[in-house]
C-alpha cells in the first residue's frame, strides 16, 4: 500500500507541489535488516575509537594543539602563528578550561573522537530524513566509515578534517527541515546558517556548503513573495551565519594584517616551499594535471568506487523513472537540488586549493553519500524495495574492500591504555620535566626551543612563540620577504642559528623527525647550535614528538628572551 506526500516547492503561496510516492510506514524498514545494518555499522565504528587514541603524533598537531593551549594567554595571529580560522582552538581551549585537564594531547584526541561521533550521527540523520528509512541511514554510515580518505590518520589526529563534517551536514539537515516546516521555518533557517558558518570556521574550504545552500535557498524560493522570503528564509539564514561567525570576525578586526598574513598570505610561501627541493616530498599535488591523477588515485579505491557508483546509479534511476520523465519540475525538489549543488560545489572546491592534500578530497565523498540518499529517497516504493538488496550488497563490498589495518593493528590497542598516544606523550612530558628540574630549570617560564612544542607545553614549560606553529611558518620562512619575517615575527631555517645564539634557550628539544625523513633538515640548525655551544645531551627514550633534550650548561649564561613587543615567550 502506498500514499502520496507532497514536497512544497513554494510553501508561501502553494502554487506548486510535487507528489512523492512513499511506502506506508517506510520510516521503519524491516526491523531485522535495520538491526543487522546497525550491528555492522557499530562493528566498523568501534575501531575508530581505537584509531583516535592510538594514531601516532602528527606534526600537524603541533600547530592545532599549540594554538589551542595559547589562545587564552596571548593574541592569536598577532603574538603567535596559526594558519587556520579560530574555531578549533577556541573549542579545544574551552574543553581544557572546563575539565581542568593539562593532558592536552589526550584531551584533543578525545575531542576528535567526539567529532567522529557527531559526524556519524549527522550522516545517519540526514540519510534517514532523505529516505524516511532507518536502514538506508545505517547504509550511509557504513559507506562513510569504510571510505578512504575519510578513514585515514589525518582524520584521527587533533585537526580540522572531520570536525566540520557534522556541522556541515546538520546545516543541510536544518535547511531541508526549514523547507518542510509550517512553523519554526525561520528558526530552522537560522540554525542552518549557524551550522554551516561553524563548519567554515573549522575549515575554510567548507565555504562550498554555504555557497551551495545559499543558491539552493534562492532557487527554491523564486516563486514566493520577496518580503516573505526575506523574513522567513534569507534574513534568518544570514543571521545564523553571521552570529556563528563572530569569533572569526573578532580576530579579523582585532588585527586585520596579522589575520590575513596567517590565514592567507602564509599559503603563498607554503606553495613556494612545496615547489622547492626541500618541500617536494610528500603526498600532495600542485598542478591541475597532478591533482586529477592524485584525486583519481584516492577516489578509485574500493569503498569510494562503491559510493560513487551508488550515487550515480540512484541519480540515473531517478531520471529514468517514467513518472519523473513526465514531471521535469521534479528535478527541483529541495532534497535533490540541495544535494546536487553541494556535491558539485564540494568537487570544484577540492581542486581550488594548492597544494592539494588527501583531506581536501573528503567533502566530495561525503556529499556523494548525501546525493545518493537524496536520489534514493525520490524513488517510488517498488523501485526502492528492489534497490535495497543491491545497496546492502554494495555496502558489504565496501566493507570487504576497505583496509583491515584498523582491526588488526589499532583495535587491540584500545584495551591497552599504555599504548594510547596521549598517554605516551604525557609520559614523555613527565620525563622531560624530570630532567629539566634535575638540571635546575624548575620555573614554568623556562623556555625550550623546539619545532615540536606539544611536549614542552604538556610538561608545563614555555616555548618561543616564534615556534608556536611547529614546523609551519618556520619551514616557509625562507620564502617570505625579510619585511614579512620582521613584521610578523617569523623564524626561518636560515635565521634559526642567529636566533638561538641571541636567546640561548635553557634547553633544546629535537628528535621529532627521524634523520631518514625529508623534514629532518628543520632540526639541523637546533642540533648544530646545541652541540657547538656545549649543551648536555639527554636521551628521553621512545617519546613521541621529540626524544633528545639538550640542556644548557651553567657557564653559558642566560639571555633575556624578549622581543620588541616585550613579552617573554610563554608563561
Amino acid at each position: 500500500m502506498t500514499r502520496l506526500i507532497t514536497f512544497d516547492i513554494n510553501r508561501s503561496d502553494n502554487k506548486a507541489s510535487y507528489p512523492l510516492v512513499e511506502t506506508e510506514g517506510s520510516a521503519s524498514r524491516p526491523m531485522l535488516l535495520t538491526i543487522l545494518l546497525a550491528v555492522i555499522a557499530t562493528f566498523l565504528i568501534t575501531p575508530i575509537i581505537a584509531m583516535g587514541l592510538t594514531t601516532g603524533l602528527s606534526h600537524d598537531e603541533q600547530t592545532y594543539l599549540t594554538a589551542s593551549i595559547l589562545i587564552d594567554r596571548y593574541k592569536m595571529y598577532t603574538d603567535f602563528h596559526y594558519n587556520h580560522l579560530p574555531t578549533l582552538p577556541l573549542l579545544n581551549n574551552l574543553v581544557f578550561n572546563v575539565t581542568g585537564s593539562t593532558q592536552y594531547f589526550l584531551a584533543g584526541r578525545v575531542i576528535q573522537i567526539g567529532a567522529w561521533g557527531f559526524a556519524i550521527l549527522s550522516i545517519f540523520m540526514i540519510s534517514k530524513k532523505l529516505t524516511q528509512c532507518a536502514a538506508a541511514g545505517w547504509l550511509s554510515v557504513i559507506f562513510f566509515v569504510t571510505s578512504s580518505p575519510i578513514v585515514s590518520y589525518r582524520t584521527f589526529i587533533t585537526g580540522t578534517h572531520v570536525i566540520p563534517i557534522g556541522f556541515c551536514i546538520f546545516g543541510l539537515y536544518f535547511l531541508l527541515s526549514a523547507r518542510e516546516a509550517r512553523r519554526w521555518q525561520a528558526t530552522f533557517y537560522f540554525f542552518s546558517g549557524a551550522c554551516l558558518s561553524v563548519a567554515t570556521g573549522f575549515r575554510v574550504s567548507y565555504i562550498f556548503a554555504v555557497l551551495a545552500a545559499t543558491v539552493a535557498v534562492t532557487v527554491l524560493t523564486l516563486r514566493g513573495p520577496l518580503v516573505y522570503n526575506l523574513r522567513s528564509a534569507f534574513i534568518p539564514f544570514a543571521a545564523g551565519g553571521l552570529i556563528a561567525g563572530i569569533p572569526t570576525l573578532f580576530y579579523a578586526f582585532r588585527d586585520f594584517d596579522a589575520f590575513m598574513f596567517n590565514t592567507l598570505y602564509y599559503f603563498e610561501s607554503q606553495t613556494e616551499f612545496r615547489d622547492s627541493a626541500e618541500g617536494a616530498v610528500g603526498n600532495f599535488a600542485m598542478t591541475l594535471r597532478e591533482k586529477l591523477v592524485f584525486a583519481h588515485d584516492w577516489w578509485a579505491t574500493g569503498p569510494n568506487v562503491v559510493i560513487m557508483a551508488f550515487a550515480t546509479a540512484a541519480l540515473v534511476t531517478v531520471v529514468m523513472v517514467p513518472g519523473f520523465r513526465h514531471d521535469p519540475a521534479g528535478f527541483f525538489r529541495p532534497p535533490l537540488v540541495l544535494a546536487i549543488l553541494a556535491f558539485v560545489a564540494a568537487f570544484v572546491m577540492s581542486f581550488q586549493v594548492t597544494p592539494m592534500w588527501p583531506g581536501y578530497l573528503i567533502p566530495p565523498i561525503v556529499m556523494a553519500i548525501v546525493l545518493g540518499a537524496a536520489a534514493f529517497g525520490m524513488l517510488d516504493a517498488r523501485v526502492r524495495r528492489s534497490a535495497l538488496p543491491l545497496l546492502v550488497a554494495a555496502a558489504l563490498v565496501a566493507v570487504i574492500t576497505m583496509s583491515p589495518a584498523r582491526f588488526v593493528v589499532n583495535l587491540p590497542k584500545l584495551f591497552e591504555r599504555d599504548q594510547w598516544t596521549g598517554v605516551l606523550v604525557h609520559r614523555g612530558a613527565q620525563e622531560l620535566g624530570r630532567h629539566m628540574r634535575a638540571a635546575g630549570f624548575a620555573d614554568p617560564a623556562t623556555q625550550i626551543a623546539s619545532v615540536a612544542p606539544i611536549l614542552v607545553l604538556e610538561a608545563g614549560f614555555s616555548i618561543f612563540n616564534e615556534l608556536s606553529a611547529g614546523p609551519f611558518f618556520y619551514r616557509s620562512g625562507n620564502f617570505m620577504s625579510p619585511e614579512q619575517r620582521a613584521r610578523f615575527n617569523v623564524l626561518s631555517v636560515d635565521t634559526a642559528d642567529a636566533f638561538l645564539r641571541e636567546r640561548r634557550p635553557a634547553a633544546i628539544l629535537v628528535g621529532a623527525y627521524d634523520p631518514t625523513r625529508p623534514d629532518y633538515f628543520l632540526e639541523v640548525p637546533f642540533i648544530r647550535f646545541a652541540e657547538e655551544a656545549g649543551y648536555h645531551r639527554v636521551d628521553l627514550g621512545p617519546v613521541p614528538g621529540g626524544n633528545i633534550l639538550y640542556l644548557r650548561p651553567p657557564d653559558l649564561g642566560d639571555a633575556v628572551a624578549t622581543d620588541d613587543r616585550g613579552w617573554p615567550g610563554t608563561p
